[in-house]
């Protein structure tokens, strides 16, 4: 086409454009009328007319294939701008909203976003051509621009892949977090081969509901938070998180732990009003872990600097967490010296999963065992994804209000029963926790009755009821948990020490007396060390923590401290079995019992 600008010089401009705009190998969607004067826009670009002295025109390309699709302004009115489609050099189509106030200036900003996005420009003076011709571009169409993921408004909800829902004219601005393929297969495909093989396996059951919740969040003012699964490897945790990932996207997007916090926080906005999968709590450090934990569930990141210097808005986000991993919360904040509140295990429930009959699973659905039952879910939650969320989303719109009116309704009398259920079991941090069951109770039956999961009435409820009380049946009491935290201190301090540790076995060093004997397969501290490892408390009730757990050793008679071995220059010392070096927390989880705290 720039050969045949040539053959066309001598035409006038009027012609030109009129037999251009004949010409089959424009794009169809493209009014020409919008197209500014001076300017004819075909398939193979962008031309500018220049009038030559005889009264014709020379044909000059500017740029690849690209026009105005609409005029934009945010939903408070501000950010004018143009959202533009062109086409790069691959020959894929790309859009881009260009603000008016990068044309100020030269315009740099402009073309650099252009040429970014592997857009092609003639050199010279026709990137001067290319900002006065989009600058002039008539057009009546309006869309309102947002860089929000989830409810935009209350008709209007944009999913992770982009796309919108409902009839307002929005469009997403941000591409920080890229997804992959939003869907694949059919809704119908997800039914049989995935939702299908839900009932009679709670957990399953959990993980489909509790990701259709995350619409109900925003509407019912809910804070976010989610569920942990934690259980030992190859017991079917990341086949939970693929089923609940396959409501939204694709298993490929589970995310992991791993990563900084500014990252986790974008990628919670992206899955805004969602689900967000995270495997592997074990790649994340403690200290991580325990700020990203308040993070995710209270949906609010960190206002840091945008690219033009100034302050970008934080990240905002309502969404559920599903999780993953072999150790839970307590345990992994303990790595790091830290304990875990209440608030910490609310925001992240912690369920045993691997206690089943076939692992995660207790149901096959005539398949020969777990494994085979887990690979048939991964497999077909890779073949149909992507289709229930936004369905689950679609049916809410079309119905107003009422879907919310109906998942109130569905809580309060989750609640009831619930409570009713464990009636001496329920103190206020379980009746908070079985708030969060209760939602997800309450996606799972309203999914079920717009007919997206294919299941009996009820299944979602009584699952949810019976995770509800797994996971009170694993929770610690407080004595409990201050027990395990006097057995990691010890450990830690024998960890860090362990170099200083004297043998008394061996020749005395020149060196000042250490803060720890070592004799056989006992170490012995003294009573300034035992009260400088526990602090605050009781150093008995931490010697009991210890001695009934088979780490520590009692002296004669009532004494707690046992008589030290010759040379250790002191007459008596906490007598610990090295054997606590390699305790895991995790193994304390044997002795949980169901809460009894009466209210």
């Amino acid at each position: 086409m720039k050969d045949d600008a040539k053959e066309m010089e001598t035409t006038s401009a009027l012609e030109l454009i009129e037999e251009v705009n004949e010409r089959s190998d424009l794009e169809p969607e493209v009014d020409e009328t919008f197209v500014p004067d001076g300017f004819v826009l075909t398939e193979q670009g962008l031309y500018k007319l220049v009038p030559l002295k005889d009264g014709s025109y020379d044909f000059q390309w500017i740029c690849d294939w690209i026009h105005v699709k609409a005029l934009t302004e945010n939903i408070e009115g501000r950010e004018n701008g143009i959202l533009v489609e062109l086409r790069t050099r691959k020959g894929t189509l790309r859009e881009l909203i260009v603000l008016a106030k990068h044309f100020s200036g030269s315009g740099t900003r402009v073309i650099a976003d252009l040429l970014d996005l592997g857009f092609q420009i003639a050199p010279g003076p026709a990137r001067k051509d290319l900002l006065r011709a989009l600058q002039e571009w008539n057009h009546y169409r309006w869309c309102i621009s947002t860089t929000k993921r989830g409810w935009v408004n209350d008709r209007n909800f944009i999913l992770p892949d982009s796309s919108v829902l409902g009839p307002g004219n929005f469009k997403f601005v941000e591409q920080d977090v890229a997804m992959g393929a939003p869907k694949n297969g059919t809704l119908e495909g997800w039914r049989t081969e995935v939702a299908s093989k839900a009932p009679g396996n709670p957990l399953v059951i959990l993980a489909i509901a509790a990701s259709l919740a995350g619409p109900l969040l925003a509407q019912l003012g809910l804070e976010g938070g989610g569920v942990h699964y934690r259980g030992g490897s190859s017991s079917g945790k990341s086949t939970l998180l693929n089923t609940a990932a396959s409501v939204w996207y694709a298993p490929g997007e589970v995310q992991s732990w791993q990563g900084t916090i500014s990252g986790m926080e974008a990628k919670a906005a992206a899955f805004n009003g969602t689900c967000l999968c995270l495997d592997e709590l074990a790649e994340v450090s403690a200290t991580a872990a325990d700020t990203l934990i308040y993070v995710l569930a209270n949906g609010s990141g960190k206002a840091r600097a945008n690219s033009q210097g100034g302050q970008a808005e934080a990240n905002r986000f309502g969404l559920v967490i599903q999780s993953s991993g072999e150790i839970d919360i307590a345990t992994k904040l303990a790595e790091g010296g830290r304990t875990a509140q209440a608030g910490q295990t609310l925001r992240l429930m912690d369920l045993q999963a691997d206690s089943r009959q076939h692992g995660v699973f207790d149901t096959l659905h005539d398949l020969p065992d777990g494994r085979r039952f887990s690979e048939h879910l991964k497999t077909s939650a890779a073949m149909h994804h992507g289709h229930a969320g936004p369905a689950f989303v679609d049916a809410l719109l079309k119905r107003g209000t009422v879907p919310f009116i109906k998942a109130q309704g569905l809580i309060a009398h989750f609640l009831y029963t619930t409570r009713e259920r464990h009636k001496k079991s329920v103190n206020d941090i379980a009746d908070r926790a079985m708030k969060r069951f209760a939602v997800y109770a309450a996606a799972g039956e309203l999914a079920t009755a717009y007919g997206l999961t294919g299941w009996p009435p009820r299944t979602a409820y009584d699952a949810a009821q019976d995770m509800f009380g797994l996971w009170l049946q694993g929770q610690t009491t407080p004595e409990e948990i201050a027990e395990i935290e006097a057995v990691r201190r010890v450990q830690a301090f024998l960890e860090r020490h362990g170099e200083d540790c004297r043998d008394l076995a061996l020749p005395p060093p020149d060196a000042d007396a250490p803060l720890v004997f070592r004799k056989d397969q006992f170490a012995f501290l003294p009573r300034e060390t035992w009260s400088m490892i526990h602090g605050s408390m009781d150093p008995r009730k931490a010697a009991h923590a210890l001695e009934t757990r088979g780490f520590l050793s009692f002296g004669d008679g009532r004494n707690m401290m046992a008589k030290a071995p010759t040379g250790s220059g002191m007459s008596r010392g906490y007598k610990v079995h090295l054997s606590i070096l390699d305790w895991k927390p995790s193994e304390m989880s044997e002795s949980r019992k169901m809460v009894s705290l009466l209210v």
